[in-house]
């Protein structure tokens, strides 16, 4: 005898990103009729970190052949994901061409899969995107930084899907908002894995996020790596009055300024990881200001 739906709730899973699951009956209509609703996807708010999450929850589902759809979105906000390329990644037939281009008027650049076949380029296609707006600024650093962390993609996250990045300005001050996600294991089971190969006992997911933000000696793939990667970028959005936010597994962590701490705003994503979604969203604020001048010679 099948199960009768109970009356949908408005529980919000992301509301502060700009999308919303109800929650009380979409886990029986999931199993029946294999689609997925998201609800009141908000274009005005939803950020970088917004349009990682939102990426990951449709390719996982595509993984899962379920079909994600927005039954109640506007026609403009349908319009603004269709830019922001939400759109095609729905469509299992979406292939990305192998360089996705950014709109040289736009502060935004859409959702873009790295893959180490096209890495070189698309990464050149996104620096050239925003130095097109700041030409005046030196991003040579702050593109190290995006490079490490798709390395640390590719190494370490088990992902078998690339990496995800986007990344938006903003006015009043210029400042850059960037993501980058993957649908791997996670830091902290990545970790875990290596240490177990290595003989030495399990940590806890928080305490290992923490050494990799510090840099501590101890999580370590090979003698001569000493989980720097992050300390690394931790330091120059130090220097540079940025702010890092990191979720991976079910911990969320921001760091400004010589500050660490627990933040509790994605609590929610419990529910939706124990659906099978894993992986690592990266976020990065920038004040332009902030940057170099880039050298004229």
């Amino acid at each position: 005898m099948e199960t009768e739906d109970k009356p949908e709730t408005e529980e919000q899973i992301f509301p502060s990103i700009g999308f919303v699951i109800k929650t009380s009956t979409w886990i029986i209509k999931l199993k029946r009729e294999k689609k997925f609703p998201i609800h009141k996807v908000n274009t005005r708010i939803i950020g970088p970190d917004g349009l990682i999450s939102l990426s990951l929850l449709i390719l996982t589902l595509r993984q899962k052949n379920i079909t994600p759809f927005f039954p109640d979105i506007a026609n403009e906000c349908l319009e603004k994901l269709k830019d922001y390329n939400i759109i095609n990644l729905v469509n299992p037939d979406y292939v990305q061409p192998r360089i996705l281009l950014g709109a040289r008027n736009s502060p935004l650049f859409p959702v873009t899969k790295i893959t180490p076949e096209n890495r070189k380029d698309q990464l050149k296609e996104i620096y050239n995107h925003m130095r097109s707006r700041f030409p005046q600024k030196d991003f040579t650093e702050f593109e190290s930084q995006i490079e490490a962390i798709i390395d640390n993609v590719y190494k370490h996250s088990g992902s078998l899907d690339g990496a995800y990045l986007t990344y938006y300005v903003s006015r009043k001050p210029d400042m850059l908002h960037l993501a980058i996600g993957d649908l791997g294991i996670g830091i902290p089971a990545s970790v875990n894995r290596t240490l177990k190969q290595a003989g030495k006992a399990k940590e806890s997911d928080i305490s290992i996020v923490c050494k990799a933000f510090r840099g501590t000696p101890g999580i370590k793939e090979e003698p001569t790596k000493t989980g720097k990667g992050l300390n690394n970028l931790y330091l120059f959005m130090r220097r540079n009055d940025g702010r890092i936010r990191i979720f991976t597994r079910d911990i969320t962590l921001d760091r400004i300024g010589a500050f660490f701490k627990d933040v509790p705003e994605w609590e929610n994503v419990e529910k939706l990881r124990s659906e099978g979604i894993n992986g690592t969203i990266v976020t990065l604020r920038l004040i332009i200001d902030n940057l170099p001048k880039r050298r004229l010679y």
